[in-house]
C-alpha cells in the first residue's frame, strides 16, 4: 500500500503537479478499534492545519457540555409594563450562542407578540459585556468568515444580500437585503442585469460618511437561476443586531418607538433556547464556520464571571482537553480555535490521535461523526470524491495566504480494518511559489478515493 500511495503523491495527475511545487505533506491513517497504523507519511511533522482545527474544538466542547447542551439568551424590560405597552428599553443579554438566527428570532418576536405586548416605548438595547468584542478583519474584510466576535449576534453577525433574476435577459435584476431592510444598510444595486447563462455577482462593502454600511453589488445572475444570496461580514455588530431584533418585532405588529427614557430596573420578560450543540457543531463543521468556532472558544473561556481574556482561556481549556483527555503530549501550536490564523501546528498524528479518542467514546463519537460532512453530499464537500458518494465523513481545512494550505481529516469504513481514521495535510512552503489550492485538493481527493478502496 505504502508504495502506491506514495506513488499518487508524485504522478503529476493534473495540469500543473503538485510536483512542480514544494509541498510538505503530513499524514497519517489508523485503525480505530487499536489505533493501528495503517498508513504514515511524514506523520510526526508540525504543519498549519488550516480548519481541520475545528476538530479539536469540537471535541472539547461536546466533551464539556454534551451534545444537548442548549445555550440561553436573557431578556429584559425596564420601566413598568402597561398592559400591551412596555414603557422602558428590551434589552437582550448576550450569553454567547454562537447560533442564533432568523429562525430563532422569528420565534422569540412570535413569542412576545403571544404575551400581548404591542409597543416598546424605549430601545432596543444589546447587553454585549459577556467578553469583548473581537474584531478580527471585519473592518477591511468584506467576507462573511472575517465578521466580529460578539456576545450576541444574529446570523453569524453577517447580512444577506439576496439576487433575484428579472423576467426577462437584460432587465435589472432585484437586490435587496435578506429578510428585510435595516436601517444602517444601503445596497447599491443599479447596474445588476439578468443574462441568458451567466452568473457572476460582486458585493463590496464599505461605510458611508453618515456612519452608514454601504454594499455595492454588481455583476450578470442567470435568467433561470433560483434568487441566490450572498453574505457580508458587518461593522457595528452591536447596533445591526438591535436594527435585527426590532425588525423581527415589526414583523409581528410589534412597534419600538425608540424615545429614550430613564433607565430603571429590569424585568425578566423572556429566554430565548438556542438549537442543542449537536446542531451548532453541525453547522460549525459542514460549512466550516468561523464565527461558530471562535464563538465557542471564547465561551468555554467565560465562566459565569464576566472574563476579560475570554479567549485566551477558551484556547487554554481546548489545549488542556488535548494533553490530558486525549494525551496528545508532544508539541503543537494552538492560538485559535477555528484554523482562522498562521501559527496553529498539529502534524496528521496528533489529529488522528484525536479522531480515535473521540470514535473510542461513545458519548461524543455519535454527535461528532454525525458533525462531519458526507463527501459528495454536502457542504464543504458537496463537489468532492462524488465516486463514493457518502462513505467517507471528512471535515476539511484551507487556507491560501500566505501560505497555499490544504486538509482533510475524518473516517471511512474498511472491510478488512473496520472504521478507520485518517489526517491528511498539505503545506506550501515558506519563500516558494505556492501551489495553486485546487491541484492540491484534487491530489488529496485522489489519495483518499485510493485509501478508501484498499485493503
Amino acid at each position: 500500500m505504502s508504495s502506491l500511495l506514495l506513488g499518487l503523491l508524485a504522478i503529476p495527475k493534473h495540469r500543473l503537479a503538485v510536483a512542480d511545487y514544494q509541498v510538505a505533506h503530513s499524514i497519517d491513517v489508523r485503525r480505530v478499534i487499536d489505533s493501528k497504523a495503517l498508513y504514515q507519511h511524514n506523520h510526526n511533522q508540525l504543519l498549519n492545519p488550516a480548519s481541520l482545527t475545528k476538530l479539536a474544538t469540537t471535541a472539547a466542547v461536546l466533551a464539556k457540555w454534551g451534545a444537548a447542551h442548549k445555550f440561553t439568551t436573557k431578556v429584559y424590560y425596564t420601566g413598568a409594563r402597561n398592559g400591551t405597552r412596555i414603557e422602558g428599553d428590551l434589552l437582550l443579554v448576550g450569553s454567547g450562542d454562537p447560533f442564533i438566527v432568523s429562525e430563532t428570532m422569528w420565534e422569540f418576536a412570535a413569542h412576545i407578540a403571544n404575551a400581548g405586548i404591542n409597543t416598546i416605548n424605549g430601545k432596543i438595547r444589546i447587553d454585549n459585556k459577556l467578553f469583548k468584542t473581537d474584531n478580527r478583519a471585519y473592518a477591511s474584510s468584506n467576507n462573511a468568515y472575517d465578521a466580529p466576535i460578539t456576545p450576541f449576534g444574529i446570523n453569524f453577525n453577517t447580512v444577506a444580500i439576496r439576487i433575484t433574476p428579472a423576467m426577462r435577459v437584460g432587465e435589472r435584476a432585484s437586490v435587496q437585503l435578506f429578510p428585510f431592510a435595516l436601517p444602517s444598510v444601503r445596497i447599491i444595486a443599479k447596474g445588476v442585469r439578468t443574462s441568458a447563462k451567466t452568473t457572476r455577482v460582486r458585493a463590496i462593502r464599505s461605510n458611508s460618511k453618515d456612519g452608514k454600511i454601504l454594499i455595492r453589488v454588481s455583476g450578470t445572475i442567470a435568467h433561470q437561476r433560483e434568487p441566490m444570496l450572498i453574505y457580508r461580514s458587518i461593522t457595528n455588530p452591536q447596533r445591526i443586531a438591535a436594527e435585527y431584533v426590532q425588525g423581527f418585532l415589526a414583523a409581528r405588529g410589534i412597534k419600538v418607538l425608540n424615545n429614550t427614557v430613564p433607565t430603571s430596573k429590569r424585568t425578566h420578560l423572556y429566554s430565548i433556547k438556542g438549537y442543542p450543540l449537536s446542531y451548532i457543531v453541525k453547522g460549525l463543521n459542514t460549512f466550516s464556520n468561523n464565527y461558530i468556532a471562535d464563538m465557542l472558544i471564547k465561551k468555554l473561556g467565560t465562566s459565569k464571571a464576566r472574563e476579560s481574556n475570554a479567549d485566551g482561556l477558551g484556547i487554554q481549556a481546548v489545549r488542556s482537553f488535548l494533553q490530558t483527555k486525549v494525551g496528545i503530549k508532544s508539541n503543537f501550536s494552538l492560538h485559535n480555535g477555528s484554523g482562522l490564523t498562521t501559527k496553529n501546528r498539529f502534524s496528521a498524528a496528533q489529529l488522528t490521535k484525536l479522531l480515535v479518542y473521540v470514535a473510542q467514546d461513545m458519548r461524543l463519537f455519535p454527535d461528532f461523526i454525525a458533525a462531519l460532512p458526507a463527501n459528495g453530499l454536502e457542504g464543504t464537500m458537496l463537489d468532492r470524491i462524488t465516486a463514493h458518494e457518502g462513505m467517507i465523513r471528512v471535515k476539511t481545512g484551507t487556507l491560501t495566504n500566505p501560505h497555499t494550505v490544504a486538509g482533510l481529516a475524518g473516517f471511512y469504513r474498511s472491510q478488512q480494518h473496520g472504521l478507520v481514521a485518517f489526517t491528511i495535510i498539505s503545506n506550501g512552503k515558506a519563500r516558494k511559489a505556492q501551489p495553486p489550492l485546487a491541484t492540491l485538493r484534487k491530489q488529496q481527493d485522489s489519495l483518499l478515493a485510493l485509501l478508501a478502496t484498499l485493503e
